[in-house]
């Protein structure tokens, strides 16, 4: 997958909340989308977010391991989206198969916040890492390095 359709993926997992249920069906905008992108509202943008989510409902088969009621065990083959919908409006409908719903919503709840949280923390100190080389100009160098070091261990 590239890394727009990566990002479209990700805006789709972005409409879940947390009572959501299997079957719900999302709807948006192609205009949203392109907006939300920072595209300009072109048929090549259109263009691109239809080729996104044709690319998403082809490249996002999921195998899954499931036991049956009898006990045996196997591979379920089956599809992130049960239903991708591009309408000529300009609309955009979908919604994640019955198998791959509990799997996204657990994705959303579980993963998504943590890690969210873990990069903005990584942003801060980015940018307190800029604040301390731009010092190096102007100081000894090894000593704005250590001084950076102790506050990032001291936290």
């Amino acid at each position: 997958m590239k890394s727009f359709e990566q990002r479209v993926l990700d805006y789709c997992f972005s409409f879940v909340s947390e009572n959501d249920i299997a079957d719900k069906m999302y709807e948006v905008s192609v205009l949203e989308v392109i907006r939300h992108f920072g595209l300009s509202a072109s048929g090549n943008s259109y263009q691109r977010a239809a080729k996104a989510l044709k690319t998403l409902n082809e490249n996002t088969a999921l195998y899954l391991p499931k036991t049956l009621p009898s006990g045996e065990r196997g591979i379920l083959m089956t599809q992130l989206f049960d239903t991708l919908f591009f309408g000529e409006a300009g609309t955009v409908q979908f919604r994640f198969s019955p198998n791959a719903a509990p799997l996204v919503f657990d994705l959303k709840k579980n993963f998504y916040s943590f890690h969210l949280q873990q990069l903005l923390s990584a942003e801060n100190r980015y940018q307190e890492l800029k604040q301390f080389t731009s010092k190096i100009k102007y100081q000894d160098q090894s000593t704005v390095f250590q001084h950076f070091v102790q506050e990032i261990k001291s936290r």
